[in-house]
């Protein structure tokens, strides 16, 4: 089966140590870049094919490995605000009626925005109500996080 292209970025990719055959490599890439297929593609490139042997993330958007709590310690002073993992998207903010909608699964009325691939935060004030997705002037709310 012939993978589809897509366009990922690779902002840093470091050679850490070269023990021929195995090559440890850290890399810093864009959200939808798969490491298995990075490593698939090197190999190819050399004429040797390869494969990932093992994959550590240490982090993921603004989470780091260094501050992640062991499930058994986890507390609600531990816990961070969900807002932080939707930082990076496009924000739309939702009024009471808007909300009520949202919190409820359905779809609401939006202007389009210009680069509609990406999820998009819905927030009410400060509070992080869903993930959605822009489909034509609609936005469907994908994960709700909030509750009524």
């Amino acid at each position: 089966m012939a993978l589809e292209p897509r366009p990922v970025e690779i902002r840093e990719l470091e050679i850490v140590e070269a023990a021929v055959p195995d090559l440890q490599f850290r890399a810093s890439v864009s959200a939808g870049t798969y490491l298995r297929s990075l490593a698939r593609d090197i190999g190819a490139a050399l004429g040797c094919g390869a494969h990932l042997a093992a994959l550590r993330r240490t982090a993921v958007g603004p989470l780091q490995l260094e501050d992640a709590v062991a499930p058994e310690a986890v507390s609600a002073g531990a816990l961070r605000d969900a807002a932080i993992l939707v930082a990076h998207l496009p924000r739309r903010d939702v009024d009471k009626k808007e909300r009520d909608a949202v919190l409820h699964g359905r779809p609401i009325r939006i202007d389009p925005i210009a680069d509609s691939r990406y999820p998009i935060a819905v927030f009410s004030g400060d509070e992080l109500l869903a993930v959605a997705e822009q489909v034509g002037e609609l936005l469907k709310p994908r994960v709700v996080v909030a509750e009524d």
